[in-house]
């Protein structure tokens, strides 16, 4: 079952404090065969590589992102993409999709994304139960600001916020490829998710990126898991373009 998460932030040194209010996930017992969140746990850094698909340099096909995981304590997963061929085809960008994150054959959670009219969603799925939603909207106040909010599962407690800036804004001394990971509560920068550059080559003809994630090492596992999932959802709604377009439309 899922207890109720609160996140607090020391406003001092920025980490999360963990008591016994503060939790997290009791995995059930009828999934023996997921690795459960825990294994996030003593996680504070993740290198996401995306596979280059010569398939889809050749044809005009998006195939799905499937990602090669290394985590900081040396371990390595894999994420692979989930979608129907047609949603790749006509929705693109905005296509519903499930990325499943893998431990060898073990899977450790889903984020999957729901199609929606206006605006991105997606859940953070655990031993059948979703333990984080993400949701992005129309921004209100900076039309140039990239921001993305973490909530608990049932929606009541806004956890973390997400913020990245357009390219254009490159300009005003912000930096485009890198989204601050923030604490909802006390306004602290508790991690980033950082798009890195891939080489020459695989930037030039690939649609293929390369992402760092880190965030406090004392973050609760459900919200790293919504942290990385940000990540597929990020490269789907800017990074993954058609190859037509790869030119001219990457940012």
């Amino acid at each position: 079952m899922i207890g109720n998460v609160r996140l607090r932030c020391s406003p001092k040194s920025g980490q999360f404090q963990h008591n016994q209010q503060l939790i997290l996930l009791t995995p059930p017992s009828a999934f023996t065969t997921t690795m459960t969140l825990n294994f996030l746990a003593n996680k504070h850094e993740i290198q996401l590589k995306e596979r280059v698909n010569a398939l889809e340099i050749l044809t005009d096909l998006e195939l799905g992102n499937t990602f090669d995981l290394v985590y900081s304590d040396g371990s390595s997963g894999v994420a692979a993409e989930e979608s129907s061929a047609l949603a790749k085809y006509f929705l693109r960008a905005g296509r519903p999709f499930t990325q499943h994150v893998y431990m060898g054959n073990q899977l450790v959670f889903d984020a999957k994304r729901t199609w929606k009219w206006i605006g991105s969603k997606m859940e953070i799925m655990a031993g059948g139960q979703c333990v984080a939603i993400i949701e992005w909207n129309w921004p209100k106040k900076f039309l140039l600001q990239r921001e993305f909010k973490i909530y608990s599962p049932d929606k009541s407690q806004h956890l973390l916020t997400i913020k990245g800036w357009e390219f254009s804004t490159w300009i005003c001394g912000k930096k485009p490829w890198t989204y601050r990971v923030v604490d909802a509560n006390s306004g602290n920068q508790v991690g980033h998710i950082k798009k890195k550059f891939s080489g020459i080559i695989q930037e030039l003809f690939t649609d293929a990126d390369n992402f760092e994630v880190q965030f406090d090492v004392n973050m609760p596992p459900n919200l790293k898991a919504a942290v990385l999932g940000l990540v597929f959802l990020l490269n789907c709604k800017y990074y993954t373009k058609p190859k037509s377009n790869n030119n001219n439309n990457r940012r």
